[in-house]
């Protein structure tokens, strides 16, 4: 339903630059919780996390895959963590 009257609007030159104009908010308000995050990285986080950008760019692979694969990597080394401490 929201976009049947959002392409309406979309030829409106006043919604057009309205838009425009909402662009650098949006990029403020997606970097500033990345900003605060990143805070407590260590370099090597930095590192893997550029490797890792320019991986998507050059693949061409969906990041979300590599969300996906990145939990299951996570919870399985916290599995295997929590069955090596029970062990002892």
């Amino acid at each position: 339903i929201v976009a049947i009257y959002f392409a309406q609007f979309r030829e409106n030159v006043y919604v057009n630059a309205a838009f425009k104009g909402m662009r650098p908010a949006v990029v403020a308000l997606i970097v500033s919780p990345i900003v605060s995050l990143s805070r407590g990285m260590g370099a090597w986080k930095y590192a893997l996390a550029a490797a890792v950008a320019l991986f998507v760019w050059w693949s061409g692979v969906s990041p979300i895959w590599l969300i996906i694969v990145a939990a299951g990597v996570g919870v399985a080394i916290e599995l295997y963590n929590s069955r090596k401490h029970v062990e002892r």
